[in-house]
């Protein structure tokens, strides 16, 4: 199989995506669960009132305004990232093989052998190639053709030991 040689830059909406996947990953079980236990609590504090207006604007609203507040800081501090690392911003060249990746930008180059990947996930419009649980190589789709994409897929299910999560159609 000839190696796979892929020729993009990220966006804004890349590192974005990249970062909510990161997030429901790692993060959103503590969240969950914590947003659980306030509803609890609140439920038990207004037990005969809780759909009444005075619940609705005591409660409901500072929670879904915080909430509100919460994504958007996420979204502010993905782009203020994004934006202050040139390197995100850089034209890159990637060739993948069965052995390694291969991504080099105008001011590094840096190769991930196989063995040392953790997984693999597929994203609505990227690869995320883990190779700890915090970082990853972002591959975006749309710099695969149809044929490299089934060849990308054939690669990364041949290597042993790998876990890798392709997206359901």
């Amino acid at each position: 199989m000839e190696p796979i040689k892929l020729h993009f830059e990220y966006t804004e909406a890349d590192y974005q995506e990249f970062l909510l996947n990161y997030f429901w990953k790692n993060q959103s079980r503590l969240y969950l669960l914590l947003l659980l236990f306030v509803f609890i609590v609140l439920f038990f504090t207004f037990k005969g009132s809780f759909l009444s207006p005075e619940f609705l604007l005591s409660c409901m609203l500072p929670v879904t305004m915080m909430i509100a507040l919460w994504w958007g800081v996420m979204r502010f501090s993905g782009r203020r990232s994004f934006q202050m690392n040139l390197q995100f911003q850089e034209p890159r060249t990637g060739q993948i093989d069965p052995e390694k990746i291969s991504i080099t930008g105008q001011t590094f180059s840096t190769d991930f052998m196989w063995a040392g990947v953790q997984n693999v996930e597929e994203t609505r419009n990227l690869f995320l190639v883990y190779n700890s649980k915090a970082n990853a190589v972002l591959l975006p789709k749309r710099a695969f053709s149809p044929t490299q994409l089934g060849d990308f897929k054939k690669i990364v299910s041949e290597v042993p030991g790998l876990a890798f999560a392709w997206q359901r159609k």
